[in-house]
């Protein structure tokens, strides 16, 4: 049975709104989680329903108050990560249609979605609902022009995020966008090592040759892109083109100059990179990837990580009057207009938000 209020949503979510919709509908009619969704723990199924509906009754109480994506205690009691994630997203909706017609406002509500994007990553928890290695990626490209120093926090820490709690399984991509961070900030020797190091633990990953070959080829280093560029075609050559990156490795070499690198870089530096570029294609290793992480970032140890959002920090809310609350019924369109007259906001844009989070 669908839900008959505006749901909360995420790009930055990770369950799905099938399954929320589930868990919520059981919660009302009190019945056991266990036999709802049995691949759930007890604990995590409690979570997903106590954030999604602490957010859904934000976001009605957004749309009620007709903020600007001015979020205070009137509208998130208790900040949960995902309460700020659905917030965020609605106001970097409101953005993106307000873009062609308000530029201040556009400025105004981006940067107020990248504010509760910052205070999620500040938050000591992590929830259950949400992919952080998204929005510390995210975060990292907003502050990078004015802070890159913050950017580089930001990469650690979904590095560190992505370990602890998704068995690192995208530790490589966030490695690879680490080294990059360093080459295009001009510490060419730090980022090479970075790609020499994941090119032994990986030399049959396309990607790894690809992201070296770009970084490179964007950065001054040209010869080496090009070493990277004809390495990861030899690659395709023997295990075909899976990714479709053939093309744009061709490219490179298409648009090749005979410059040379306009840098300089140590000599061990260097020669490290080409013996680990001549690797055999099947050659692997099987450090851990904790022990990968601490090679390569010196610093990984005192990298900030959240806990795990637990049953004791929120708890399932009282059904009755959850449920009358979020019920409980909008005010008309003239009501809403005459309260949004002075903060900028038009009916027309609200009306949209509440189509595009209510649930068919």
């Amino acid at each position: 049975m669908p839900i008959p209020w505006i749901q909360a949503a995420s790009r930055y979510q990770c369950v799905s709104t099938d399954l929320i919709e589930i868990l919520k509908n059981a919660f009302f009619k009190n019945q056991d989680f266990s036999k709802i969704a049995p691949s759930l723990d007890l604990e995590t199924a409690s979570l997903i329903v106590a954030e999604t509906l602490q957010a859904d009754l934000a976001i009605k109480q957004f749309y009620k108050m007709s903020l600007l994506g001015q979020v205070n205690g009137n509208v998130i009691t208790e900040e949960s990560d995902f309460v700020l994630a659905a917030i965020a997203e609605l106001t970097r909706v409101m953005a993106e249609e307000a873009q062609t017609d308000n530029q201040k406002e556009y400025t105004n509500l981006l940067a107020t979605s990248f504010a509760l994007l910052g205070k999620i990553a500040n938050s000591p928890t992590a929830s259950p609902m949400l992919w952080y290695e998204d929005i510390f990626w995210d975060l990292a490209e907003a502050v990078e022009p004015w802070s890159p120093k913050e950017a580089l926090k930001f990469l650690k820490r979904g590095l560190a995020h992505n370990l602890r709690f998704n068995n690192g399984n995208n530790v490589f991509n966030f490695l690879q966008d680490i080294a990059d961070w360093h080459i295009e900030n001009k510490e060419f020797d730090r980022g090479l090592q970075i790609f020499t190091a994941l090119l032994r633990e990986k030399p049959g990953d396309i990607w790894i040759y690809n992201g070296l070959a770009f970084s490179c080829i964007d950065n001054n280093l040209e010869e080496i892109g090009v070493q990277a560029a004809q390495r990861g075609l030899e690659l395709i050559e023997v295990k075909g083109d899976t990714d479709n990156l053939s093309s744009q490795l061709k490219q490179i070499l298409k648009d090749r100059s005979s410059a040379k690198n306009a840098v300089r870089i140590k000599p061990s530096v260097l020669r490290d990179l080409s013996t680990a570029l001549s690797l055999d294609f099947n050659a692997t290793t099987s450090r851990p990837l904790d022990v990968l992480c601490r090679e390569l970032i010196p610093d990984f140890d005192s990298i900030p990580v959240k806990r795990p959002l637990t049953y004791l920090d929120l708890p399932l809310p009282d059904r009755n009057l959850m449920l009358k609350e979020l019920l409980e019924p909008l005010p008309e369109p003239e009501e809403i207009s005459e309260q949004t007259q002075t903060t900028g906001i038009a009916q027309k844009r609200g009306d949209k938000k509440n189509k595009k989070y209510k649930r068919h």
